[in-house]
Parts: C-alpha cells; structure tokens; sequence
C-alpha cells in the first residue's frame, strides 16, 4: 500500500508549517518600503497557503500594513538555574494566540516561581518582553526570563514575522517578513 507513506509524509509536512502560537501587534505607521524585491501575497500567514498575487515596487504605489502576526513554528526552551528564578507578566491562560489588545482590557497578572532545573517553553519576543508557557499558561513576561540570569537558554524559538497588506484596490494578503531561529 503505497498511498499510507504518502499520507503519512503529506501529514508531516503539514505539521512543519503548523503555528504552535501567534501573537497580532499594530503595524508602524507609514506606507510600506517593498525595496526591489517581488513579494508574494499569500491568503494566510504561512508559506503553505496559496499564493494571491505576486507585486513589485512598481506596482506597490501605496500599500498599507494593517496587522503584524509573529507565528511560532518551533518552540524553544529556558531552564532555571537559581532557586528563586521567576516569571512575571499578563496571564493569558491557555490561549495560543494574541489578538491585537482592545483598548481598556486588562489582562490579570502572574508571577510563577520556577524551581531550579524548572523548564519555560519560550515562544517569541513580545515588545517589552517575551511570551513563554508553564504548563498550560502563556504569560507576556517582563522581562523576558531570557534576560535574566536566572534562566539559561536552551534553546531560542523558531519565529516568522508575517504582514497583512492591504492594496489600494482593496484586496489583501499575507508577506512573510522576517524569520528567526533555526
């Protein structure tokens, strides 16, 4: 039976480019600068999705940023070396995406001791800070424990910076940005 490998490696691809977590920011403000480049628009922020359309700084007159995703593709991993190691910030529980935050929402607080030899999964830089998950809680932790010498890091998450645009015409789709991590 030669179509289980196939759907087996078709799965696995899958799961490659699957988010573990999203974050949403507010763009800068100001146009877009494409520089020379030809940038692919996809329907969603991963390189899997389809591509919409494919434009140049020619044709890129006036394109907007409208939301910034950072999309966590591999997790990576703190361990604290000190016994009175800990992480503050905003308590999202168990969500595993971050809208951009309405205005006037306050997020509870947390502060988690984590024992020496304790492990943080860390997901990605955050302004100010960095979110990271103990157990099943992701908290915007500032500082981020990274920074900090009580943590040492393990291993550094593998992240992509994806931009919604937004053409003059209306239409919109995804660029990928950036990338970070291995």
């Amino acid at each position: 039976m030669v179509w289980m490998p196939i759907a087996l490696a078709a799965w696995l691809l899958g799961q490659a480019d699957a988010a573990l977590f999203t974050a949403d920011s507010e763009p800068p403000p100001g146009l877009l600068e494409l520089g020379d480049e030809r940038v692919e628009l996809r329907e969603a922020p991963t390189m899997a999705a389809p591509v919409i359309e494919r434009i140049t700084r020619d044709a890129a007159e006036e394109i907007r940023l409208v939301r910034v995703r950072v999309v966590t593709r591999a997790s990576g991993r703190l361990r604290s070396v000190s016994a009175d190691a800990t992480v503050a910030g905003a308590d999202f529980g168990a969500r595993r995406h971050i809208p951009v935050p309405a205005p006037g929402v306050r997020i509870p607080a947390a502060e988690v001791t984590v024992p020496e030899g304790g492990e943080v999964t860390y997901l990605q830089e955050s302004a100010g800070g960095c979110y990271v998950a103990i157990g099943d809680r992701v908290i915007d932790a500032r500082p981020c424990p990274s920074a900090d010498a009580r943590f040492q890091i393990e291993q550094q998450p593998r992240v992509e910076w994806w931009g919604l645009l937004r053409l003059s015409d209306g239409r919109s789709g995804w660029i990928l940005v950036a990338r970070h991590g291995t």
